[in-house]
């Protein structure tokens, strides 16, 4: 790993990391090269966190935060936790109760898609975080369903 961390601190040739000159370093690089500097930096995530300096766990935060579907992909497809998420019985129920949970309540919550991207974490549900995000702000549940969803709940004393 510390291979990596080199590799992301040649890439700021002694600047400070931020997410702003990570893009501007990697921009005109080839699309795989991109990747892999990508890749490199959520290794670091990963395997490195508690032997990194804080401003490079500033910077890693910050570009996760930046495009949390790209974070989210490599999660699912190059770590283990790819293969420890739960498939729930019926995602729609599932996000119709997320959002009963977790209701809008002002400025000072957390955004839909800051949420759909903790859900993805965990949850085997087939949409892109600003899909689910989507979902989650405009989910209802309809008094029959309701009902229907009271009636196979059994009541435990």
């Amino acid at each position: 790993m510390k291979k990596n961390l080199s590799d992301l601190q040649r890439l700021f040739n002694g600047k400070h990391p931020s997410v702003k000159c990570f893009l501007a370093s990697i921009r005109t690089l080839p699309t795989d090269k991109q990747a892999h500097f990508y890749r490199v930096a959520y290794q670091l995530a990963f395997v490195a966190w508690p032997q990194l300096p804080k401003r490079y766990r500033v910077f890693l935060c910050h570009l996760i935060c930046h495009d949390r579907q790209r974070f989210l992909d490599f999660q699912r497809r190059e770590t283990v936790l790819g293969l420890l998420l739960h498939t729930p019985n019926d995602p729609q129920v599932f996000i119709k109760m997320f959002h009963l949970l977790e209701p809008y309540q002002g400025r000072n919550n957390p955004s839909f898609n800051h949420l759909s991207f903790l859900l993805l974490q965990s949850f085997d549900i087939p949409y892109k975080i600003s899909t689910l995000g989507d979902k989650i702000r405009t989910a209802n549940f309809y008094p029959e369903e309701l009902l229907e969803l009271l009636g196979t709940a059994e009541v435990v004393c």
